[in-house]
This record gives C-alpha cells, structure tokens and sequence, in this order.
C-alpha cells in the first residue's frame, strides 16, 4: 500500500479507517453545515469572503441586474439574526435562501432560489417544505416568503402547498398544537391581523391542511400508525437518520414533499383517506414524524409500480419480493411529513394508550390511533424535550 501510495499518490485504507475519518470530518464541519441526507447533501452557511466568487447568472430572475442581486446578499451579513444559506447536492450548488429570524413566531425568507441548472419542480418544492419543517424545530407558528424575490414558479408551488398571500408576502402558519377553531382563529389575528377574515370562510379540513401540521380539536379525519422500517423511513423523510448517516437516503425520493409507501395489502380497507399518518419506525421503537395520508390504492405490483415509480424508495425487485405469489400490494400516498421535535419512545406511547384506557397495543402492523390518544403522543412529539 505504502509503495502504491508513492507511485500514484493515492492512498490505501480499510473501510473502517475511512468510515472514521469521515465522520471526524462531520464533526469538524457542523458549526458551519447542516447536513440533510449523508455528506453530500447539506446547507452549507455563506461566508461574505465567498460573495465575490459566488456565482449569480443562475439565479437572476429575468431583467434582475448582477450588482443589485449582490448586494442584497452582502446586506444580510449587517445583522445578526439574518444568514445565508447555500444547498450543496454532491459538491454542487443548488439552492440559496436568506433567512431571518428576528420575527419571534415567524422565520421569513429574504430570498429562496434555486439554481436553474438543477430540476426546478423538485428542488423548489424541497426548498419550501425544508424552509417550512425549519420554522418548525425552531417552534415558530409561521414561516413567509418575500413576494418580490419569487420566480413564476416558486410562486405556483407555494400557493400547491398551502401558502396565503398577504400585503407582499406568501405565508403558511405552521402551528404545533391542537387548537379549536376559534383559537386558531384568534391566534391567526395577533400574527397577521388581515388574514382572519379570509380565513373565517374555511372549513375544518381545509383549515388543517392550510396550518399544517397543527391539529383541529373538531377535526373527524382518521389517524393510523404506520410501523416502518428505518431504511425505508431514511429514504422517505427521516432527517434524524439521514443527516447522521454517510450515505443517506436516496435524493430522488428523499427531496420529494410528496411519496409513496407501498405494503402488504393488511388493513387496506382500514386505511381510508384523507387521514393523518404517525410514523413508527420498527427497530427503534420510536414514532419521528406525521404526515397527511392522501391515497390509499391496492392492485398488481405493475400497475403500483408504473404509476408511482417516480415517488416510492421500492424498485421493481424490491417490490416483487414483497408479492407472495403475484398477490396485491397497497400503495399509500402521503404528503406534508414534518418530524417531531422529539421522538416518542415506546414508553411514552405505552402510556399515552394506557391513561385513554386503551388496551392491546401492537406494532406490527397499520392500526387506527383514536383522537385522544392522537392528541396526547401529539403533545410529547412537539414538546420541547
């Protein structure tokens, strides 16, 4: 090794070796990064030594001038509760957002662009959702994005996604509590006092979805816990796994805001959407997020697979190891997955079923999760640890 090394100056080392080395070098490079999905996928925070060499002409929006672009970039670094943050995918860059958190319920974004060599729907949805699951660790009831730094289509999937556009800014309340209608109401008008009337005119359904994750307490949508492996959930939306892991999930299915969980065909005609999903990873015993259940479809592996390739973490072989002699498959749609600040260990939802007088708990399959024992894992997920 050491004779090869001196030929070709490239050096030799066991996995082991190079698997510690890397992940000193994590260690070393989190003051300044945040990882998302393995080493190749992280926020990495904009230096203002960087600024000059920073490449622009991918991110102007049509007659927007270098210079002026430049220097709204330069003038975050003037305050302390604004930074700049670059998204780095396998050593390239490509996205960038200017976020303030001066605000304390709301996280605005200054500016939120990707870069235009890269897949624009993909990246712009995983912009917004990631801005949007950031505002939640940071318990803000709100995050914004400044209307005049929008590009036509960051506008569209905002407005997808749940977002209301008042006075210049595209906002979505974020809650992380159960409120009754009123409440939320109310809590609405001390945050952007204009936006309750509009917001008066909506239904219950429509008014979770819009401040999600926030639950309704007159809320009639089912909820189910879904066990799931932790490879599975790494890939899906697992953020706790993924940043800690070398590799990651895989990024074509990870950035999606939207996906696909493919099952045995049990409890189908349980599972009924729309509904809410608690995610129970199996191995670690522990529920790590929530997400909206939007389709619930059973059929030939073909037919799931031709339909959701471009969304499930399951390849073809992978899924036929699933079918025991060419049978059924499900195939849940899910959007709006958002973690938990805290993990809710087996304990805690042992106990949550135990003081609502629930009795026979199983893990290992979908099962349905009644309003109040919903309501008490809710509060344990979104406490503060």
């Amino acid at each position: 090794a050491q004779k090869f090394h001196r030929i070709v100056n490239i050096r030799i080392t066991n996995p082991t070796e190079l698997i510690t080395g890397i992940r000193k070098n994590l260690e070393t490079d989190r003051a300044s990064r945040t990882y998302v999905s393995g080493v190749n996928l992280s926020w990495n925070a904009l230096k203002y030594a960087e600024i000059r060499h920073f490449g622009t002409t991918e991110y102007l929006l049509e007659d927007e001038r270098r210079r002026e672009f430049l220097d709204s970039i330069r003038a975050t670094f003037a305050r302390d509760s604004v930074r700049c943050e670059r998204l780095f995918v396998d050593g390239k860059e490509a996205a960038i957002r200017v976020v303030d958190d001066s605000h304390p319920d709301m996280l605005v974004l200054r500016l939120a662009r990707v870069n235009s060599r890269f897949k624009q729907p993909l990246f712009n949805r995983f912009l917004v959702w990631d801005s949007v699951s950031k505002a939640v660790r940071e318990n803000k009831k709100a995050v914004a994005f400044e209307e005049r730094t929008l590009t036509p289509e960051e506008t569209v999937d905002l407005l997808d996604m749940g977002f209301l556009n008042y006075n210049g800014r595209f906002v979505k309340f974020c809650f992380t509590e159960i409120l009754s209608r009123d409440q939320a109401l109310k809590t609405i008008e001390s945050l952007i006092p204009e936006s309750a009337t509009v917001l008066k005119k909506i239904g219950v359904d429509d008014m979770e979805r819009v401040f999600w994750p926030l639950i309704m307490q007159e809320s009639q949508q089912d909820c189910f816990m879904i066990p799931i492996r932790p490879t599975y959930a790494m890939n899906l939306f697992d953020t706790w796994q993924s940043s800690e892991d070398i590799f990651g999930g895989t990024q074509s299915v990870f950035l999606r805001w939207e996906n696909v969980y493919y099952r045995s065909k049990t409890h189908h005609k349980m599972l009924k959407a729309p509904a809410h999903i608690l995610w129970y990873v199996s191995k670690n015993k522990e529920i790590v997020a929530i997400s909206s259940l939007d389709d619930v479809m059973v059929g030939t592996p073909d037919k799931l697979y031709n339909k959701f390739k471009r969304l499930g973490t399951l390849e073809w072989d992978d899924i036929c190891k699933m079918c025991n002699n060419g049978t059924d498959l499900m195939a849940m749609k899910f959007s709006r997955t958002i973690l938990f600040r805290t993990p809710i260990g087996l304990d805690d939802i042992r106990q949550s079923y135990s003081r609502n007088g629930r009795r026979g708990l199983t893990l290992q399959s979908p099962i349905r999760v009644q309003k109040d024992v919903l309501h008490s894992l809710y509060r344990i997920g979104f406490s503060d640890g």
